[in-house]
C-alpha cells in the first residue's frame, strides 16, 4: 500500500477489521445459542493495540520479484512509540534492497532471511504504517511460498506484539500460440 491508500484507507481498514471482530462474536454468540460445535475464533488483537494488518504480495514468476508490505495500523486512542518491524521470508526467497524506510537492515539466519525496519515514535491514533520489502523469489518455485510473517514490537512498550503470515505466489505465464 502505497499513497492514498496507505494513509486514507487505514480508516476503512480499522473499521473493516472491526465490523468483522463483531461479525465473528455474533456468530459465535449465535453459534452456542444453536448448540453448534468447535471453537469459536475471537478478534485476534485486543482494542486500543497496535497491529500488523495482513497482506499477500502479489504473485511473481520464478526468478521474478514481488513487494512484501509490512503494514501497521495504530489502533490506540495516542500516539505509538518507536516500533520495530520484522518481516521474514518464506523458505527460499531472498530480500533485494533498496528498503523503505531507509532504517531496515537484513540478515540471515539458518537459510531465513529476516528484513528488521524501525519506525520512529510519531504514528498517530487511526493511522498506518508501511515496510516496503522487494523479494525474490527462486528460479525453481513451483509452488507458493509459504511461512512469512510480518510481526510488529516496540522497544518502549512491550504491550505492542502482533504477527501476521503471508504467503508469495508462483505465477506461470500462459503458453503462447
Amino acid at each position: 500500500m502505497t499513497g492514498d491508500r496507505g494513509i486514507h484507507g487505514a480508516r476503512e481498514v480499522l473499521l473493516m477489521l472491526r465490523r468483522l471482530a463483531v461479525a465473528a462474536v455474533v456468530c459465535g454468540a449465535v453459534a452456542g445459542m444453536l448448540g453448534a460445535a468447535g471453537p469459536v475464533e475471537q478478534p485476534r488483537s485486543a482494542p486500543g493495540s497496535i497491529v500488523v494488518i495482513q497482506e499477500d504480495p502479489d504473485a511473481a514468476v520464478p526468478g521474478g520479484t514481488t513487494t512484501v508490505h509490512g503494514i501497521v495500523a495504530n489502533e490506540t486512542a495516542k500516539t505509538a512509540p518507536a516500533l520495530v518491524v520484522e518481516i521474514t521470508m518464506p523458505p527460499g526467497a531472498v530480500p533485494e534492497e533498496p528498503f523503505f524506510p531507509r532504517t531496515c537492515n537484513q540478515h540471515k539466519s539458518d537459510k531465513i532471511w529476516t528484513v528488521t525496519c524501525t519506525i520512529a515514535a510519531g504514528l498517530e491514533s487511526e493511522r498506518t504504517a508501511t515496510a516496503l520489502v522487494p523479494v525474490r523469489i527462486p528460479n525453481d518455485a513451483s509452488e507458493p511460498l509459504t511461512g512469512g510473517r510480518v510481526s510488529v514490537t516496540s522497544p518502549d512498550d512491550p504491550g505492542v506484539n502482533d504477527s501476521q503470515p503471508f504467503t508469495i505466489q508462483v505465477a506461470f505465464d500462459e503458453p503462447t500460440g
